[in-house]
């Protein structure tokens, strides 16, 4: 499983990438690059920044935790330490529950984090909001959400070559459309091109079903 997502991580790295993606390109973005290529001072950097932080905010948890719960219930994440001993994990529970996390997050609601269209779909999602400017999206809303998804399913296929169904992960998404125009009738046979469009258009179906179960509770709308 973990190499399998691994591919739809690099589909969308290939959107940030300096050779291939949109330019500027974000600090944070360069620094990820550097890491990735195995940058030894650069990983050691981020793992001690990143300790620093997360000792702040824990320390703020238990200090005066009302600082932090405004934000913590709009978010779907927190960070914290991990450890393999059994109190890095009780600790963890306890922040979850101390700052109240993901009770007010506009992606709260029943979805499978470990489904593939749903992995698709909030790693789609995950791009679109870091480059909202960018791209030029509005506010996510109800009113707003079908153009986000589009703007995403652009992406998509340009960094699959208009072709996601020859994406082994994606494929499995859109697999069981393959007979949808025998099924319905449309065909008698299905030819090898019919099939990988309709398996192609499964994809976008079922990452569409995965994107609005992610954004149920956006906003209706700006006003």
């Amino acid at each position: 499983m973990q190499k399998e997502l691994a591919v739809v991580h690099d589909l969308i790295a290939r959107l940030y990438s300096p050779d291939e993606g949109p330019e500027p390109v974000a600090d944070a973005l360069g620094l990820f690059f550097a890491a990735a290529k195995g940058d030894l001072g650069v990983i050691k950097g981020l793992l001690d920044h990143a300790f620093t932080l997360i000792t702040i905010l824990r320390a703020i948890a238990e200090n005066n935790p009302d600082v932090l719960r405004p934000l913590a219930r709009k978010s779907l994440v927190w960070p914290d330490l991990i450890g393999i001993k059994e109190g890095s994990r009780d600790n963890n529970k306890w922040l979850l529950k101390h700052l109240q996390l993901g009770t007010e997050c506009s992606m709260r609601g029943k979805w499978d984090p470990k489904s593939p269209a749903t992995q698709t779909a909030l790693s789609m999602l995950i791009w679109l909001t870091t480059n909202q400017r960018v791209l030029g999206l509005p506010n996510l809303t109800q009113e707003t959400r079908k153009q986000w998804f589009e703007t995403g399913w652009i992406a998509l296929l340009n960094v699959t070559g208009n072709h996601p169904e020859k994406v082994a992960y994606l494929r499995r998404i859109g697999q069981h459309y393959g007979q949808h125009s025998k099924n319905t009738g449309a065909q008698k046979r299905v030819t090898l091109a019919t099939r990988e469009s309709n398996i192609r258009a499964g994809i976008k179906k079922q990452l569409w079903q995965s994107f609005q179960n992610l954004t149920q509770h956006v906003p209706k709308s700006t006003d």
